[in-house]
């Protein structure tokens, strides 16, 4: 990678500045494959110099598609402001949920070679404590919505779940603890979100599929 990466590294940021100001610019669509087609071109250029550019590439898409699936979300039209605080709070509650129903419950452990901390009770609990608190959420905003929300906290629940594992097995290819250590005592940024990263992407994903790129919040939010 020496050579390569001081001209990898540049381009891959300029890709998510330009996909962030393209989302905000309601152009959430071009901004997607804006990430996409400059990750397909790093992985390219590393091919052509003989050096291991995979994982740039795919840094730029771990990290680019989901500020622009949080901008999306946000600025689209409908419960906007609503459906990010779901997607947050959801994968809090999710952690903390599955927490202590590991340390109360302790069993099986999830997948001890990439997180030994982590069991099946934990992720069972989590989904539970996700999925109330889903309830708990349509109750004081959207009653008609209860059920979906009760399900969405479950799923959320799972796929942040997913995604903490993601990183955890990341970290350990390359044999590191953190992935950074910009919080003194908790690691890198990617240390706090890998669960949230997961869980806002497959959120965007869903409302698109549901309600097209300028109605995402409302396809996460509500049941049609």
């Amino acid at each position: 990678m020496t050579g390569v990466a001081p001209v990898l590294f540049p381009l891959g940021a300029a890709a998510i500045v330009a996909a962030a100001i393209l989302t905000n610019l309601g152009m959430g669509g071009i901004a997607l494959s804006t990430v996409l087609i400059v990750s397909a071109v790093l992985w390219l250029i590393g091919l052509i110099r003989k050096a291991n550019a995979g994982w740039i590439a795919g840094g730029l898409v771990y990290t680019g598609l989901p500020l622009v699936a949080v901008i999306m979300i946000r600025s689209s039209v409908g419960p906007a402001l609503a459906a990010i605080v779901f997607i947050f709070a959801a994968v809090w509650v999710t952690d903390s949920a599955a927490y202590l129903s590991g340390r109360a419950i302790g069993g099986p452990k999830l997948w001890p070679a990439v997180s030994p901390n982590k069991t099946w009770a934990g992720l069972i609990g989590g989904m539970a404590g996700a999925s109330i608190f889903g309830a708990i959420f349509a109750l004081t905003s959207s009653p008609s919505n209860l059920a979906w929300l009760a399900i969405l906290g479950a799923i959320l629940a799972f796929v942040s779940q997913g995604g903490d594992l993601f990183e955890s097995s990341v970290k350990r290819r390359f044999g590191v603890k953190d992935s950074g250590n910009l919080i003194p005592g908790h690691g890198g940024i990617m240390d706090r979100v890998d669960g949230m990263v997961a869980a806002v992407l497959f959120a965007a994903m869903m409302g698109i599929s549901r309600s097209g790129f300028d109605n995402v919040a409302a396809g996460i939010l509500e049941w049609r």
